[in-house]
């Protein structure tokens, strides 16, 4: 595949992933580094790295807000300038074959992922409900369709669940919390109540799919028209 960027691999899709987020010139994409590594299929740690990459090139602009002294980063396209930013054609950024996507996001570092394995099940044969945890640590909430089905209510068909999964994730591993299964459920709702009341509560986006993932063909689709 060619791309008029000069990106390619881990890269590439993390570009195209905020790029769906963010295509509007006006949002951000602020969700977690577990997120973009499920969606990428790679490490956080190479996320993180490659975001580094990415932001120093000037391909992405990165926004950092502290929210109950956690720090929180959040990325979106630099459509504003940047020596390798063609910012005017936004549309025209890739050229080449659409089934690209979905072939590299299977192969896309196949190896480091099952060294990792990163898609591996909990073992609830011996889960303790009531042991406290970092929420990634426990082996049935680091399931997120478990989690996703806690909220399948109508009370919260528009909202951005997977978000405030991450979000919750990730506030977990920066304060060393440590709850049990129940006390992570209320904590996703008490982020979402929060929200509320504020009224940012993060709703799905039109470019998400089941699952809480980035529909990545659809966002490319949008930059090859």
């Amino acid at each position: 595949m060619r791309n008029r960027l000069g990106l390619k691999g881990t890269q590439l899709l993390l570009y195209a992933t905020i790029y769906g987020f963010s295509q509007d010139g006006e949002s951000f994409f602020d969700g977690s580094t577990e997120y973009l590594a499920e969606t990428v299929g790679a490490t956080k740690e190479s996320v993180r790295q490659n975001l580094i990459k990415l932001c120093e090139n000037g391909y992405i602009v990165k926004r950092t807000e502290v929210r109950q002294k956690v720090t929180f980063n959040s990325y979106a396209v630099n459509f504003g300038g940047g020596t390798k930013i063609l910012a005017k054609e936004p549309k025209k950024l890739f050229e080449g074959d659409q089934n690209f996507w979905s072939n590299n996001i299977d192969n896309n570092n196949i190896a480091e992922n099952k060294e990792n394995n990163i898609y591996a099940k909990p073992k609830k044969s011996v889960y303790d409900k009531t042991k406290k945890t970092l929420m990634s640590e426990n082996p049935v909430l680091a399931d997120i369709n478990y989690v996703l089905k806690k909220f399948s209510s109508d009370d919260y068909k528009d909202i951005d669940v997977a978000y405030y999964y991450h979000a919750v994730m990730d506030w977990s591993e920066s304060s060393n919390t440590k709850r049990h299964e129940n006390g992570w459920i209320s904590t996703m709702r008490n982020f979402m109540r929060k929200d509320r009341e504020e009224n940012k509560l993060h709703l799905k986006n039109q470019t998400m799919q089941p699952g809480g993932k980035v529909n990545i063909d659809e966002a490319i689709q949008y930059l090859n028209m």
